[in-house]
């Protein structure tokens, strides 16, 4: 009976051990043995998308007909005549109405190319002149994609707008396009509102 009731006191000794171990100071000069759990200590979080940037109105623009008398389509603008502005554009946005569209303004007529980086919605992207005529069009431009998309022939403004638009709108290269900057009061293009 003796020898029971030891063998019952270290079985419930080493159960209680096993139970609150890890309570117990770890012995000096020694290392914490591996765990499996995750740790609750914070460490680096993941990077976190900006919050999706809200359309503002700047201006109106209007596509218009290669002689520049009868408007196609037009669209609400948000202008990206800043570095900043144009490097941002449209990145990030996850909607966007048909009437809606951003206009890039350049110093000079050069050679464009554009890119859908960090852009979620497919865009069609239209590469205007100096003399406000379209020059070319990427069209359905696909989302998420760093592949370099040029405007072939020198542009000074590009208009992004919905993809699958200038084919739905039949905006095309030859046709022309103005538009009203509203916060400068400025009309631009060869035939205005």
């Amino acid at each position: 009976m003796n020898c029971t009731k030891n063998i019952l006191t270290i079985g419930l000794f080493a159960f209680l051990l096993t139970a609150c171990g890890n309570d117990l100071p770890e012995p000096k000069g020694s290392s914490p043995a591996p765990s499996t759990a995750q740790s609750t200590k914070p460490g680096p979080s993941a990077p976190v998308a900006p919050a999706e940037p809200q359309f503002m109105k700047e201006g109106e623009l209007s596509f218009r007909s290669a002689d520049g008398k009868k408007i196609i389509h037009k669209v609400d603008l948000e202008i990206a005549e800043f570095e900043n502005e144009r490097e941002q554009g449209l990145m990030f946005r996850k909607h966007m109405d048909d009437t809606q569209g951003m206009i890039f303004i350049f110093n000079k007529l050069e050679p464009q190319s554009f890119w859908m980086h960090n852009t979620y919605i497919p865009l069609d992207i239209i590469y205007v002149n100096d003399k406000f005529e379209i020059v070319s069009i990427q069209k359905n431009c696909k989302t998420l994609n760093d592949t370099p998309l040029p405007s072939g022939k020198p542009a000074q403004y590009v208009v992004e707008i919905n993809g699958g638009l200038c084919d739905k709108k039949g905006i095309q290269p030859g046709m022309q396009i103005s538009w009203i900057d509203q916060g400068k009061g400025q009309e631009k293009g060869n035939l205005l509102f």
